[in-house]
Parts: C-alpha cells; sequence; structure tokens
C-alpha cells in the first residue's frame, strides 16, 4: 500500500502544508504509480500538478477561448506519447477559439515537422497560419 493522498484543489488552497511535494512510503513501479496517481483527479507530487485527460478535457469544455487550456491538454498527450490526439486537440482548438487559430495551425505543423516528420504537411499548416 501507499501512504500518497490526492487532494483537491480546494483542499490545497485552504491548508498551504499540503502544499509540499507528497512522500511514498512504498516501492511502486512506474506504471502502478502512474495508475494511482492518474485514478485520482488531481494531485500535487514534488510540486508538479497531475491532471487526467477528463479534468483537461472538463477544463476545455468549460473555458473553451482560454488558449493554455487546450495547449495543456495536448501537452498531456504528447507526454504519453499520443501525437494523434495533441494534433486532435489543436484542429479542434482551430474551431473552438478562432481568435487564436494561426497559433493552433502554426502548433499543429511544429508537431508535423518535429515528431512526425512530414515536413510537406508541416509546411501547408506555416500556410495556413500566415
Amino acid at each position: 500500500t501507499c501512504s500518497a493522498q490526492a487532494h483537491t484543489p480546494e483542499e490545497l488552497q485552504s491548508d498551504r502544508r499540503l502544499a509540499r511535494p507528497m512522500k511514498f512510503a512504498c516501492n511502486l513501479s512506474a506504471g502502478v504509480l502512474a495508475a494511482s496517481l492518474l485514478s485520482a483527479c488531481w494531485c500535487v507530487v514534488d510540486g508538479v500538478t497531475l491532471e487526467t485527460e477528463q479534468t483537461l478535457r472538463d477544463k476545455v469544455s468549460k473555458n473553451p477561448l482560454e488558449q493554455s487550456t487546450h495547449l495543456n491538454l495536448m501537452q498531456w498527450h504528447l507526454k504519453w506519447g499520443e501525437l494523434s490526439k495533441a494534433m486532435d486537440v489543436l484542429k479542434a482548438a482551430v474551431d473552438a477559439d478562432p481568435r487564436h487559430a494561426w497559433e493552433y495551425q502554426e502548433r499543429i505543423g511544429d508537431l508535423q515537422w518535429k515528431y512526425a516528420k512530414d515536413q510537406h504537411a508541416a509546411e501547408a499548416r506555416y500556410r495556413e497560419a500566415l
């Protein structure tokens, strides 16, 4: 068993002692640890906020014009090696937040260039961003 506890943002704000890094009293494999942490909606480990995909999707749906919510969800997918889902997030952001569409197009181009190694598709996205 593990002594880690997940706390809601409200609990962290009301009691600053909870915001310090969590300590684990057991040795867990990385996969078990990740599954344990991701089963909670929200927690802090070593000062880094961990959120689930659903939590981030909820933030995007509540604040579709907030650019950082789309980018956080995109980063979450990239950290899990889900390039196509990260690109889907940005494509949806183009429709949801037209004011920043050029920035999302540019990011899609960056992903296509850096991860997919698709120079032609990246160039097309860069042109759309202009």
